[in-house]
Parts: structure tokens; sequence; C-alpha cells
């Protein structure tokens, strides 16, 4: 059963359940997330079918991706979509295991923040890694493909984003496994890629390894690490 979260009106002194559903801005936040999807869909139509279309697929940049006609400004809204939908997802999966508090907009804010900055450090990482270790050609490709597989990816994680927090009979392990199934299955997919599209000996596939653990592993731990402190 899940924890309640309580709160003190402070006009009649009656106290009152702070739960997902039971706070105004969550709504609020998820429509502005629908919204920054439809912007970014609109500023590069193709690039959510695209997304699709490439989930399984390998091939390089110039056959796939030539008519995906990307747009800057689409894809920086549509990375900022998929921090939005990670980090609610990320914190309305922890409330379910940690003392009732109230299901605040500022710590949503802040793993937001902490999610951007992560990404921001990953980024940079992975640019003086890939440009010192890896032909432009190929990495350039692996960009392409890991934006699409973030587009789609969190596309999908928006229903169960959704369910997790306006379906009240869901047990605090039952959204765990659900935010991590998608979780896992954007991690699979990018291990698959990189190996398919990097690896061409035994060092490679070692470097590969190395080089996801690092980049995508570390990451994702120090943000859930800081999203437990902040939570």
């Amino acid at each position: 059963q899940e924890r309640a979260q309580t709160r003190k009106n402070l006009m009649n002194g009656e106290t009152f359940i702070s739960t997902p559903w039971s706070e105004p801005w969550v709504a609020w936040t998820m429509l502005g997330l629908l919204v920054l999807a439809a912007v970014s869909h609109a500023l590069q139509p193709q690039a959510i079918p695209m997304g699709f279309r490439s989930l399984f697929s390998t091939a390089d940049r110039n056959s796939l991706f030539i008519d995906s006609a990307l747009d800057k400004r689409g894809q920086a809204i549509m990375v900022l979509f998929a921090v939005g939908v990670l980090s609610l997802a990320m914190y309305r999966t922890m409330c379910g295991f940690m003392t009732p508090r109230p299901f605040a907009f500022i710590t949503f804010a802040y793993i937001v923040l902490a999610a951007l900055v992560i990404m921001l450090l990953r980024t940079a990482l992975e640019a003086l890694a890939g440009f010192t270790f890896v032909p432009r050609s190929s990495m350039h490709t692996l960009w392409d493909h890991y934006y699409h597989l973030l587009t789609t990816t969190a596309i999908l994680h928006y229903p169960v984003l959704l369910i997790s927090l306006f379906w009240s009979a869901l047990t605090p392990m039952a959204i765990l496994v659900l935010n991590a199934v998608v979780v896992a299955f954007f991690y699979l997919t990018l291990l698959v890629k990189s190996c398919l599209l990097l690896v061409h000996s035994f060092r490679g596939l070692v470097y590969t390894l190395i080089a996801f653990i690092t980049l995508e592993i570390v990451p994702f731990a120090g943000l859930l690490g800081l999203s437990y402190i902040i939570s």
C-alpha cells in the first residue's frame, strides 16, 4: 500500500493527502510536457516516425537519416521533454519508498536541473571520447541513433508516467517495475546499437563496454543518487 503524504492546511487546520493526483502542478506539468512534444513534432515532423523506423536499425547516417530534416530547436525541445518525463518518473517512483512528505514542484524542478547538468557533462565527455577514439562518420551515426532512441523512449515513457501518476491503485513496486522496464529498454537497445556500429574486434568490444558504463550507467546512477538526496 502506498504511503500517504500529508501536509497541513494553514487556513483551517485540516490534514490533506499530498499525492501526485491531488497536486494541481502535476497535471499542468504533464500538459506542459505534451505541449513540448507537440512543438518539437511541428518543427521536425519526420523525427518521431524516423525514431520508430530506426528503433531496431543500425543503418549508416546517409542511408537512414538523410531525409529526417531535423531542426536544432526541435531537438533541444524534445531533449527537454525527455528529461522532464524521466525526472518526474524518478520522483514518482522514489516517493513510494520514502518517508511521507508533500509531492512538491520545487523538488521536481531540482531533479530536472540535476538531470540537465548530468546530461551536459555526459555529452561533453562523449564528444571528447568520440572525436579522440572513433571515426567522425561513426560518431555522427551513433548520435543520430541516440537522439532517435531517446525520442522514441520518451514518447513511450509518457503514457507509463501518466498511469503511474494518476492511477492510485498501483503499488510502489508496480510503478518501479513499469519505469524500470522503459529505462532498461532504452539502455539495452542503445548498447546493442553501439556494439553493432562500433565493434569490429574484441578490443573494440571492450572499449565500447567501458565507454557505455562510463557515459551511460555511471551518469544514470549519479542521477539516481542525486534524485534520492533531493527527494
